[in-house]
């Protein structure tokens, strides 16, 4: 009987930003985005989603799939894209959206990711040029590194026998761009992170708790990561940069 692959990775599956092709009901994949103007004291926050695992009615269809599943249609990523936005000032919230979109409005290639025309497109230097209609207008710099891109395993898969990933693609970046606040937009100089998820079936039964954040010392972005499954103990925190960073990125844990 024929078969459907539940996760296509590319041919490079560890290519910054290039898109998993994930047909497994209840996966997903995200690109997520932080960048930090210290100076005017402003915070980005953007993910784009193909398949949003925390839309709730994306999760009710996943559980009563599971319970009927010859009686009922799978629900699949590609059903549920969405954006998520997070501006804050001064360290107040002066923005915030979590926007589902019509299916099918996710479109991913190897140098560009749009979701009903949000999204961010590769430009011929290696910038990420990232925009919110309305919201923002960033590009992304990536400041050169000595090791490449590396698929990291964030925890093992429960229904499938795929993990599920995380690509720290693009860990320090110089951003520059413009940010709408409230009624005025506003210049932004600073620093960035990106990175990418990617699973073949919802986060929650893989992890009972994720914790993840990202800070700033000089120009380096630290990240503190820890996943506890659902059975057994933590694998304990992870704290990922400068060295820590090369590392992870290697796979030397």
């Amino acid at each position: 009987m024929p078969t459907l692959p539940l996760l296509t990775l590319p041919a490079d599956d560890a290519a910054a930003d290039a898109p998993r092709v994930v047909a497994a009901p209840g996966g997903y994949q995200w690109w997520y985005f932080e960048a930090l103007d210290p100076v005017a004291d402003l915070r980005v926050t953007v993910m784009l989603f193909d398949g949003n695992p925390f839309y709730p009615q994306y999760l009710r269809r996943y559980a009563w799939y599971r319970r009927y599943p010859t009686k009922l249609a799978p629900p699949v990523p590609l059903e549920y894209p969405g954006v998520m936005v997070r501006v804050c000032e001064k360290g107040k919230v002066v923005r915030r959206t979590m926007r589902a979109d019509a299916p099918g409005a996710c479109h991913a290639t190897d140098g560009a990711v749009r979701v009903s025309g949000d999204g961010f497109s590769t430009m011929a230097d290696g910038s990420l040029r990232l925009t919110i209609a309305g919201t923002l207008d960033l590009t992304f710099r990536p400041r050169q590194t000595a090791v490449a891109p590396t698929v990291q395993e964030l925890a093992r898969g429960v229904s499938v026998l795929e993990p599920h990933g995380w690509v720290i693609a693009h860990p320090a970046c110089a951003v520059e761009g413009s940010v709408t606040l409230r009624d005025r937009a506003a210049q932004f100089s600073g620093l960035g992170y990106q990175d990418q998820n990617f699973g073949a079936e919802p986060v929650h039964l893989a992890a009972r708790r994720w914790y993840w954040a990202c800070a700033w010392l000089g120009d380096a972005a630290h990240v503190v990561a820890e996943v506890v499954p659902r059975h057994g103990q933590s694998r304990g925190v992870r704290l990922i940069g400068s060295t820590e960073l090369a590392t992870a990125l290697r796979g030397e844990r």
